[in-house]
């Protein structure tokens, strides 16, 4: 077995040793910004054009950090809306033991006078309101559970600008050689 050995003198060489390991740290932490920026972007450009009526909330609610801890580098995406992981994966929406979902855009609060139950042709329980002598208006309808299907791909993109990392790193070491 071959065996090779290296040497240095530590008053020599540790100094350069020194320089290129700040500006490594310095450029992987630059690159790690330039991830998180990026990755917020195209997170949010996802979330802006799903389908759906996703508002400045949506859209506005994913941020991020990059934190240092023991030589480690980390980048974190969060999302300030709890179900966010619904529309990120998708999700069946189970009612206690049924769930009531608006037919038409109700204000916070508001009261219905007139209103009955009728079961439609489909097997559901509907709650209408009744308008005048021939006039109904559906309000509400009562499912046992809902399927939200998957409508943001958050993650595919920012495992995409993960995956840039190096090239990220790349030009952030040579800047640090440069400057």
């Amino acid at each position: 077995m071959a065996v090779v050995r290296l040497f240095f003198s530590a008053e020599r060489i540790g100094p350069q040793f020194e320089r290129v390991g700040q500006a490594a740290f310095r450029a992987a932490r630059e690159a790690a910004d330039d991830v998180l920026a990026e990755g917020i972007l195209a997170g949010r450009a996802n979330i802006a054009a799903a389908p759906g009526q996703f508002g400045p909330r949506w859209v506005s609610g994913l941020f991020g950090n990059v934190t240092t801890s023991g030589g480690n580098i980390n980048v974190n995406f969060r999302h300030e809306i709890p179900y966010f992981w619904v529309h990120q994966e998708g999700a069946t929406i189970r009612g206690k033991p049924l769930m009531w979902i608006p037919m038409i855009r109700m204000l916070p609060g508001e009261r219905f006078t007139n209103t009955f139950f009728q079961w439609s042709r489909a097997g559901n329980l509907i709650l209408f309101q009744k308008l005048g002598p021939k006039t109904i208006m559906p309000l509400r309808v009562a499912k046992e559970s809902v399927f939200v299907p998957k409508r943001f791909a958050v993650v595919e993109e920012l495992i995409k600008i993960m995956r840039e990392y190096p090239n990220f790193y790349r030009r952030r070491f040579a800047e640090q050689q440069r400057g």
